[in-house]
């Protein structure tokens, strides 16, 4: 019987084919980022007794987020509070008497001019107005101290209170209850912030570029994301920013490209390749 031979047959290798590797004019890799990004801390020092987020958490601008410990200041406040009170309470009574003096020096007016009262009595009743007048403005100065006092003291309260200064995904959580948290982070066993916050919607590529193929790159130019954590996938994207800087040691140019596609899945720090397309 004849038997057939085996029949040649050629092979090739496959690649992926996109409709926009035509318009490719340059490529870069970089990574994703937040354009902006917040390590929220306190103004000043202190200890924290609560942390109301956590890695992941979405939270709304002016939301708190943790809190210190505050009883000191707290208190410092409230005694402000009846500084304030107890001016109040001065200026009104320096008004009454301030109030009853001018009475007396109107009486006292209209006898003169009369004249049933000598010109001493006139003299004393002009003399305890003046008195009376001195003592409303020195009572009234002393209630715009209280109050400055406590708006001073309002404000250490509020500096025991960390809020999200805007919309934003909490990325890291950089202390615990009990920690110490200070802006001087230099200081021993101290946190520098108490968590991360990231505007999920403002990522972009950090992408450098080579300075000799500089002048292939424009602001708004179109581009074409591929994230190394989904290779299957591209992301439409423009040049938001060429940083107007060169790195003299890799002699290469910071672009920021803009993700034009919104995806959740798009993580911070993650490696991504942008093509710069001539359309």
């Amino acid at each position: 019987a004849l038997v057939p031979g085996p029949v040649p047959v050629q092979t090739t290798q496959v690649f992926s084919a996109w409709p926009s590797q035509q318009f490719v004019m340059l490529n870069s890799t970089g990574y994703v980022v937040a354009r902006r990004k917040a390590a929220v801390a306190p103004k000043g020092t202190g200890r924290i007794e609560w942390l109301g987020v956590s890695e992941g958490d979405f939270v709304k601008a002016g939301t708190v987020v943790a809190r210190l410990e505050g009883i000191d200041v707290e208190a410092a406040y409230q005694a402000a509070v009846a500084n304030t009170a107890v001016a109040v309470a001065g200026v009104a009574s320096a008004q009454n008497e301030l109030d009853d003096a001018q009475r007396n020096l109107d009486r006292i007016n209209i006898l003169f001019k009369k004249r049933l009262v000598s010109l001493m009595n006139l003299q004393d009743a002009k003399s305890r107005h003046a008195r009376a007048s001195a003592a409303r403005a020195s009572a009234q100065a002393s209630l715009e101290a209280a109050k400055a006092n406590e708006a001073h003291a309002r404000s250490a309260v509020d500096y025991t209170v960390m809020r999200a200064p805007f919309d934003g995904v909490v990325i890291a959580r950089a202390a615990n209850v009990g920690d110490i948290v200070t802006s001087l982070s230099s200081a021993a066993d101290a946190k520098g912030a108490a968590v991360v916050i990231a505007d999920m919607s403002t990522l972009e590529v950090d992408a450098e570029v080579s300075e000799s193929a500089l002048a292939q790159i424009k602001a708004g130019q179109p581009c074409e994301i591929v994230l190394d954590a989904f290779p299957d996938r591209r992301y439409r994207g423009e040049v938001a920013v060429v940083v107007p800087a060169v790195n003299r040691s890799s002699a290469t140019v910071t672009t920021k490209v803009r993700f034009l596609d919104t995806d959740p899945e798009i993580l911070p720090d993650m490696s991504a390749r942008a093509a710069f397309l001539s359309q």
